[in-house]
């Protein structure tokens, strides 16, 4: 999974600064190694500034080295990422049909991340814009491709 983007470097001692591609960039904290084009890179350190990681990774200790990885995209290993139980990567949730009782509204186009709740833009007769908020979402089935849901009053008619 794509976590981030190199986009410099960061000093002279072989670190990079990552714009991470994550809602929680201190999970590079958690990451033993990473990916850096298809090769395996043990991950030394870790540490922010601003809104930036900088990373360090093993065999990577001087600014020239470093220097030909700007805007390479850095990969883990899904496994890596613990996101927690109730928590789904966007990219499992496009294409899951979304029901209302038996009623099929269609199946996800694309999740909005609005900073409140994300929203399901799903794709069926027409377009349904469904917050992600628990009065509406039911039931989360990855395995069978499903998404439970319970329109609110009023939501029919937008």
């Amino acid at each position: 999974m794509q976590v981030g983007i190199i986009v410099n470097t960061h000093g002279l001692r072989g670190e990079f600064k990552v714009s991470p591609w994550c809602d929680y960039p201190h999970i590079f904290e958690s990451f033993s190694y990473v990916y850096l084009r298809g090769e395996k890179r043990t991950v030394s350190s870790v540490r922010y500034h601003k809104s930036s990681v900088i990373l360090k990774l093993d065999g990577i200790d001087a600014i020239d080295q470093a220097e030909s990885f700007k805007n390479e995209i850095i990969t883990v290993d899904r496994e890596q990422l613990d996101i927690g139980e109730n928590a789904h990567f966007i990219v499992d949730l496009i294409g899951l049909n979304v029901y209302t009782g038996e009623r099929r509204l269609g199946a996800v186009r694309d999740v909005l991340q609005t900073g409140a709740n994300d929203v399901y833009v799903v794709q069926g007769e027409r377009e349904w814009l469904i917050p992600v908020i628990s009065r509406v979402i039911k039931k989360i089935d990855i395995e069978n491709k499903r998404i439970d849901i319970e329109l609110l009053d009023g939501m029919e008619d937008l």
